[in-house]
């Protein structure tokens, strides 16, 4: 049998494709720019939740291992459900249920996260969209010198080894980052519209192993939302652009 297809949001400017089974992001492609950032399935992801346990403080769920529950979709907008309950990394089930919203506006693709805690825990973290790819922006002879603006994080560049980096705010001095890459003049903008005034981080983290791995970007929220509670994370304007974070 055939897996099936993707499901698939795009308009003149971006295209996105997700997984069609566990709501994974394969896919987010610069149609004026030709830039594609693509994520084998096993390594593409969406969201992941801290759910802190007794004697394990990292006890994770992972969005990539969780089964959509319904999708539901139009022109500009495709809605992501999972209506729970959710499995964390041991297996045990936590009453979660998460929403995942991507809507094209004009040349930007916008992510939403919405989760409702029905669990006696509080939930610490919350990190999507996980936007993956990064280490192929540009052609392969140039996507090395991809790197990320503004200061002071325009030092550090998409290459293996690549690790970890955080780009906390507030402590930088805007809501945002930009992915540039210089041979092919091109950008990548990726800003938390936020209308609540919170701490959250930019997280750009190599997933895999060796020469397989690659990088995904992240925002991540410290809600610590009760049992109860629902919690709605900021917008993530992910925009294609000419040029650098200047011009």
């Amino acid at each position: 049998d055939q897996p099936p297809a993707n499901l698939v949001l795009e308009n003149a400017t971006c295209r996105v494709e997700v997984d069609r089974r566990h709501g994974r992001l394969l896919r987010l492609e610069d149609k004026q720019g030709a830039i594609v950032l693509t994520s084998p399935v096993e390594l593409a992801e969406n969201f992941r939740l801290l759910v802190s346990l007794p004697g394990n403080p990292r006890n994770c769920v992972y969005g990539k291992d969780q089964v959509l529950s319904s999708t539901e979709s139009s022109s500009d907008t495709l809605a992501l459900h999972w209506d729970g309950p959710l499995k964390d990394e041991q297996g045990t089930a936590h009453d979660l249920a998460v929403t995942m919203r991507i809507q094209l506006e004009s040349e930007a693709a916008v992510f939403r996260l919405h989760l409702a805690n029905r669990t006696p825990h509080r939930i610490q973290e919350a990190w999507y969209p996980a936007i993956g790819g990064l280490l192929g922006f540009g052609p392969p002879n140039s996507s090395g010198k991809a790197h990320l603006d503004p200061p002071p994080h325009g030092g550090k560049r998409f290459r293996r080894p690549f690790g970890q980096y955080l780009a906390p705010y507030p402590s930088q001095n805007m809501g945002f980052v930009n992915i540039d890459n210089p041979d092919v003049k091109r950008g990548l903008y990726l800003g938390a519209h936020d209308p609540v005034a919170r701490f959250k981080v930019f997280n750009f983290l190599e997933l895999g192993q060796g020469g397989q791995s690659n990088v995904a970007a992240f925002l991540v929220h410290y809600p610590f939302v009760p049992p109860g509670a629902d919690f709605e994370g900021a917008p993530l304007v992910a925009q294609f652009h000419a040029g650098d974070w200047i011009a």
